[in-house]
């Protein structure tokens, strides 16, 4: 994920003048890629002969690190943007109280192939869905490059799901429609919200032995 290097070494600066945030830096540490594409598929489905060839916008993304901690991770809200002139982006604001209140991040892909990281972002958490539900309809402007752009969000679908052994984080995933700086495009959107509740009895009840033996093991240990 890209950050422009002002706000890079900002958060640097805030780490070395706390050994405690330096300490959790570490702890919390994770490389996060993403990628942004196109996708060929064919479609079939049981029973009937034919097939559907398919070409859509893609994108995919993966984290690792020494720990996936999702507990300590308060909240986030990314969009992530394919427009009709070719223009992709992925912006995204995290707040991880053990390092980052906030944190903003992301890039633009522009249809000439040029790549600019987000400088900065207004889209602020408190005021996008803080009680638990995601906007449906709503805005932000961030600036990537030279540019500025104005986003609309209108949410067409969401599903909800749950990550982590306990069910730590909770996942609202959306469709979108965008329209930046006046031009339309589609995507997806996520917010996470850290959940509380624990994993359910009707979900654990039919795990098999081993799984439930290292959820024991890894939170007996932490």
């Amino acid at each position: 994920m890209e950050m422009k290097e002002k706000n890079l070494i900002t958060k640097i600066i805030e780490v070395l003048m706390d050994l405690k945030i330096y300490q959790d830096y570490e702890r919390a540490h994770q490389d996060h890629y993403e990628q942004m594409g196109t996708m060929d598929a064919k479609l079939s489905i049981e029973g009937r002969e034919d097939c559907q060839l398919l070409k859509m916008s893609a994108f995919r993304d993966h984290s690792f690190g020494p720990e996936r901690d999702w507990e300590l991770m308060h909240r986030y809200a990314f969009h992530m943007i394919f427009l009709e002139d070719g223009t992709k982006a992925s912006v995204g604001v995290i707040c991880q109280p053990s390092t980052n209140s906030v944190l903003e991040v992301g890039f633009v892909c522009t249809s000439k192939g040029e790549i600019y990281p987000v400088e900065w972002c207004d889209l602020k958490l408190y005021q996008h869905g803080e009680n638990g539900v995601p906007p449906t309809d709503h805005g932000f402007i961030f600036k990537a490059g030279p540019k500025v752009y104005e986003v609309q969000v209108n949410v067409e679908h969401k599903a909800v799901h749950y990550v982590g052994w306990k069910w730590e984080a909770r996942m609202v995933e959306r469709f979108v429609k965008y329209r930046v700086n006046g031009v339309n495009g589609r995507g997806i959107s996520e917010f996470h919200y850290n959940c509380k509740k624990g994993r359910p009895v009707s979900a654990s009840k039919t795990d098999p032995e081993w799984f439930a033996d290292c959820v024991r093991k890894y939170y007996s240990s932490n």
